[in-house]
């Protein structure tokens, strides 16, 4: 992937010149890549500037130097003089200064493909087209007790080589406003890196801030480069849309975003919890620290929701009890003659015993358990994450914090059951990310049967009890038992449901015509057949169902083309 010039992943050292009362002083400034804070490193060797560049640092909150390469000029923001020949600062911004701004456009890694979705080119006649409309996004929220708008906003750039060879490339960008008053350095930072973690979770991975600029509403012609050292993951987190958790698509047509921002930034969980999720989508080199990061964000979570009061004796009542205890042990360990290791064992029990604190908290048992409660017996057994499970990852949790060895579920290097229950756990998570951000349990059900995202994927969910969830898939119970037909997987079927007394059974001669004759007849559609050959009745509606579920006593079968003839007689 090509990295732009201005890309936070590109690391820079440019050899610049300053001037500082009208002495010039040679240096390089270092900035960009994974995290590195800007840096002015002054040129070695002795300068009659020295004296008066440390007076300037010291006196001032920024250091502007000129590129010698291409005469761009580089601004250095809260600095400060860490060694003799180094200045480190927060930010650096390039070009003129700005008087003021209160707008800056955030590119974040990702969301140019999640926006775009699956779209691509069609030959219409002699010209080749592609729809570049989206749906934007104009919405206010606040934070930090301050009013923003967040819109959206894209660019195209086309690139001719040559008149057969010609690409172009797409980007989405988010644009932020701050309402009242101007904008700082600061607030800029941390409203991009809050947006950077919202999206993160609407998507189901890691994103990055790659470029940041800022402007004034009035002229937004003359912008600024702002660079700040931040956290990159890949710069390609997405290849595919359908990889997303929540289609963009689908948040925007449902109106969703007034609560996504409202519910993101008025939770403590969102900065607190939910933040620490973003390096847990990524695979980790020891996949213990993985599933451990994982562990401890669910014991967070569950640490909130749960009561936070300790219980504890009376003062005099403790004392009494921890006397009784100490002239227990002593008896104890005089009757039996007790020495040697034996000795030193039961001496460092009764310390322990002794110096235990008079409160006591929820297990992380009775955590998990009151938390498990906020979501519904379905939900939890779509995702699949059983008590057995949880076992599972206290059992890992201890083992690792501890230094233990663990046994595995399988024999020998094998680690499928372990990976899949770590996926599992963050699905679990995500779910009360969602919950938290105002969607329903149907809806997060129809994300999680729609998204191919990698740890979805890994998860091992019930297909069966998402497709239900979700509403997505209808579950019929057959009344009358086929007589002459054996259903079996993915068949096309007609069924009759007979509303007054709620019958339902398998329209075996119009499902038999399906096998033999539907794909010969020449009719574009299944419904289209199943009206043809039905006679019409007053109160008769005919409907397809995409996706059933057919019980009958031989088992259940999964149908995806099944056509219901309701009637009321």
């Amino acid at each position: 992937m090509t990295v732009r010039s201005n890309s936070f992943y590109l690391e820079q050292i440019i050899d610049v010149i300053i001037d500082v009362d009208s002495q010039t002083l040679y240096g390089t400034l270092h900035f960009g890549g994974f995290g590195r804070i800007p840096e002015f490193r002054v040129k070695s060797g002795a300068s009659p500037a020295l004296p008066d560049f440390y007076v300037y640092v010291r006196d001032n909150k920024k250091l502007t130097c000129t590129s010698l390469r291409d005469a761009k000029t580089y601004t250095l923001h809260e600095i400060k003089l860490t060694n003799d020949l180094i200045v480190s600062a927060d930010y650096i911004t390039m070009g003129k200064q700005l008087p003021h701004f209160d707008k800056f456009e955030l590119h974040l890694t990702g969301i140019s493909v999640w926006i775009e979705g699956n779209r691509n080119f069609i030959l219409n006649g002699d010209c080749l087209e592609r729809n570049i409309s989206t749906e934007k996004i104009s919405k206010l929220f606040s934070f930090d007790s301050e009013d923003y708008l967040l819109s959206t906003n894209y660019h195209i750039n086309t690139h001719n080589e040559t008149p057969v060879d010609s690409h172009f490339s797409i980007e989405h960008t988010l644009v932020i406003q701050k309402k009242k008053e101007n904008l700082s350095f600061e607030e800029c930072k941390k409203v991009s890196h809050e947006l950077r973690n919202l999206f993160s979770l609407l998507i189901g991975n890691s994103l990055s801030v790659s470029e940041i600029w800022i402007f004034n509403h009035d002229d937004p012609t003359r912008n600024q480069w702002l660079y700040f050292p931040t956290v990159l993951y890949a710069q390609q987190p997405l290849q595919y849309a359908f990889e997303a958790l929540f289609p963009f698509a689908y948040l925007t047509n449902e109106n969703k975003w007034v609560s996504i921002l409202t519910q993101y930034f008025s939770k403590n969980t969102s900065r607190d919890i939910w933040q620490r999720l973003l390096p847990s989508y990524g695979k980790m080199a020891v996949w213990e620290y993985g599933i451990l990061s994982r562990v401890v964000i669910l014991e967070m979570y569950a640490g909130v929701k749960t009561t936070k009061k300790k219980l504890k004796m009376e003062n005099n009542l403790c004392k009494d009890f921890k006397k009784e205890l100490e002239k227990t042990i002593d008896t104890f360990k005089s009757s039996k003659n007790i020495s040697g290791d034996n000795q030193i064992v039961i001496d460092s029990m009764k310390k322990c015993i002794l110096n235990t604190k008079n409160t006591i908290f929820p297990t992380l048992r009775e955590k998990y358990e009151k938390l498990m409660r906020e979501i519904s017996p379905a939900l939890k057994d779509a995702i699949t994450f059983t008590d057995d499970d949880f076992i599972k990852i206290k059992k890992i949790r201890d083992n690792t914090v501890h230094g233990l060895d663990y046994k595995g579920n399988s024999s020998g290097s094998d680690i499928t059951y372990e990976m899949q229950l770590s996926d599992r756990l963050l699905v679990l998570l995500m779910c009360f990310v969602y919950l938290e951000l105002g969607f329903t349990e149907t809806e997060i059900a129809s994300s999680l049967q729609h998204s191919h995202c990698k740890f979805i994927i890994g998860a091992n969910l019930n297909k069966r009890k998402l497709s239900l969830l979700s509403g997505n898939a209808m579950l019929i119970k057959l009344t009358e038992q086929p007589k002459n037909m054996v259903l079996r997987d993915y068949d096309m079927v007609v069924v009759n449901h007979l509303i007054r007394t709620n019958t339902w059974y398998l329209n075996e001669q119009i499902t038999q015509k399906l096998r033999t004759e539907y794909r010969n007849i020449g009719v574009s559609t299944l419904l289209d057949y199943v009206k043809g050959i039905v006679p019409n009745k007053k109160g008769q509606k005919i409907e397809l169902i995409q996706q059933a579920y057919i019980e009958s006593e031989r088992g259940e079968t999964e149908h995806y083309s099944t056509v219901v003839i309701c009637s009321c007689n």
